[in-house]
């Protein structure tokens, strides 16, 4: 279902009514491993068959997945392999995991019934699908859909038994961005543990499509303003400093007020008596204890604030709660990341490697390793001709060259041509992503505007764990130029960042010496001024 690429839809964030209403469809036993103060998106997506399908991000991270028009969540491999007590999980031997692998259902005997632990289902529920091979256990692998019961297939029924939906290194897989392997046990601990796992029983009946309960507005409503309020008192007294006034109301808004809003909690001022933010403050400052904050109006817009008053009680009493009273220290405050390079293990290249070393496809494999592994293989085969390789069918088929020999050089250069370069970025925190699609870089761009001004563009810098805003605000600070923020633009990964002028030459140094980024990971240096002799 995932084997291909699918096209996103739509992006959404959870609102505290819809989180409610997820954690209901799920069991308590599932409900209970999930951490409900994530922060929660859901994705639509279409696949290539047209089909409809939702993804449920925790911290971006995918763990849960359904069909449009269908009750039942499926859980992601990241789900499954972090809480693998959650859902049945059976045993395939690794041949039969080619089939699968090309498309086919798992059929009923495919399924291990005298090796492990028998896992019980029912039809329509979601199972997991592991392999067994050399006295191991690897996976889960697969999630699928049970079109018979355990039951059913430990009682000798044959025909079709899973329905696979999801696998290892399909899209859905990559959609989290984060680098995981396969869990590997043996079987005995893949016993114990699932002697440990309570029944597993997911049945849909009782499920509808319609709310089980009305949802009361006027709480919701009652909720929100109370949110706004607290965000409100929390962005003046923990984020807004005194050299920052005047500030403009809607900039306030947004770098104040909703910085500290909870993740599992979220504000529509247009549901709100208030339906806007200036009106929010004119009834905030209608306090018996006086005003909070005065502003002056301007011709256009909200005005801006041009002072607080500090001593009023509702400021002077707030203390935070679960307030974002302060943001995340990113990559950037410990140091760049690490981007490294891989090759990704194909279909080619895998029997070759397979005759060295326990290798799957999608693994990755640095340059070094490759050459290593393809230098043992030439070893054991006893191919080495001094300067030259001699060529046995398998690293014929490889080569494509009709010829007896190869010169090494040209054989390590083929080999790697066969397999997907990658490349792999670790951030200070720990956080690893895996691309694809070329080599990540910052790319500046000059542009000519209106009355001939001059506008110099950065793209890409969040790939690279850069805060847009600490870094727009280190811009201003240098050279005393705007710098705005643009948070969806063609080509562009992450936020866009507009400075006035061509700035690339002060904007491309700060790169370089305070966020320690390559020069080789920075293009369009050279669109810089030249330096009038």
């Amino acid at each position: 279902m995932f084997k291909k690429s699918f096209a996103v839809k739509k992006t959404l964030s959870l609102k505290n009514s819809e989180r409610r209403k997820f954690f209901a469809r799920l069991p308590e036993r599932i409900s209970s491993t999930l951490d409900s103060k994530s922060s929660i998106t859901y994705v639509k997506i279409v696949t290539t068959t047209d089909s409809v399908l939702y993804i449920y991000s925790f911290d971006r991270l995918p763990k849960f997945f359904h069909l449009e028009g269908d009750v039942v969540l499926f859980p992601t491999l990241h789900y499954v392999w972090d809480n693998p007590r959650a859902y049945a999980n059976i045993l395939i031997y690794a041949q039969t995991l080619y089939h699968l692998d090309n498309g086919a259902d798992l059929m009923a005997p495919g399924v291990l019934t005298t090796i492990g632990p028998l896992a019980t289902f029912n039809k329509g529920d979601p199972v997991a699908i592991s392999v067994f091979e050399d006295g191991n256990v690897k996976g889960p692998l697969y999630v699928g859909l049970a079109i018979l019961s355990s039951d059913e297939i430990y009682g000798g029924m044959n025909g079709k038994a899973i329905r696979p939906l999801h696998c290892f290194q399909d899209h859905l897989w990559e959609h989290g961005g984060v680098v995981k392997q396969p869990p590997i046990v043996t079987l005995a601990d893949f016993t114990k543990l699932a002697e440990e796992t309570p029944d597993v029983e997911v049945s849909v009946e009782g499920l509808s499509l319609e709310e089980d309960k009305p949802v009361d507005i006027s709480e919701l409503r009652e909720e929100m303003e109370t949110t706004l309020l607290r965000c409100f008192l929390a962005g003046i007294k923990h984020r807004l400093k005194k050299d920052k006034l005047p500030i403009d109301v809607g900039q306030f808004y947004a770098e104040c007020v909703l910085s500290c809003l909870p993740e599992d909690k979220n504000i529509d001022i247009k549901k709100t008596k208030y339906k806007k933010f200036g009106t929010f403050i004119e009834e905030i400052n209608k306090d018996e204890n006086g005003i909070l904050v005065k502003v002056e109006k301007k011709n256009k817009g909200e005005g801006s604030i041009s002072e607080i008053n500090w001593a009023h009680p509702l400021i002077k009493k707030f203390e935070a709660v679960d307030e974002i009273i302060e943001d995340e220290k990113d990559g950037s405050a410990t140091g760049p990341p690490a981007i490294c390079d891989y090759y990704a293990v194909t279909a080619p290249v895998l029997p070759l490697l397979k005759e060295v070393c326990k290798v799957t496809k999608g693994q990755l494999l640095d340059a070094t390793t490759v050459r290593s592994l393809v230098t043992a293989y030439v070893k054991k085969e006893e191919l080495n001709l001094e300067k030259t390789v001699k060529l046995d069918p398998l690293l014929a088929d490889i080569t494509g060259k009709n010829s007896n020999e190869i010169e090494w050089n040209a054989l390590f250069q083929i080999v790697v041509s066969k397999m997907t370069k990658t490349f792999v970025i670790r951030y200070p925190s720990g956080k690893e992503v895996v691309r694809k699609t070329g080599q990540p870089h910052i790319d500046f761009k000059v542009e000519t505007r209106a009355g001939n001004r001059k506008v110099t563009i950065i793209n890409n810098i969040a790939v690279f764990g850069i805060d847009p805003k600490t870094f727009c605000h280190e811009i201003q600070i240098g050279i005393a130029s705007r710098a705005t923020i643009t948070n969806t633009a063609v080509l562009c990964e992450g936020p866009q960042v507009s400075v006035q002028g061509n700035q690339v030459a002060f904007v491309g140094n700060l790169l370089q010496t305070k966020y320690g980024i390559d020069k080789k990971f920075i293009k369009g240096l050279e669109l810089a001024p030249k330096n009038k002799k």
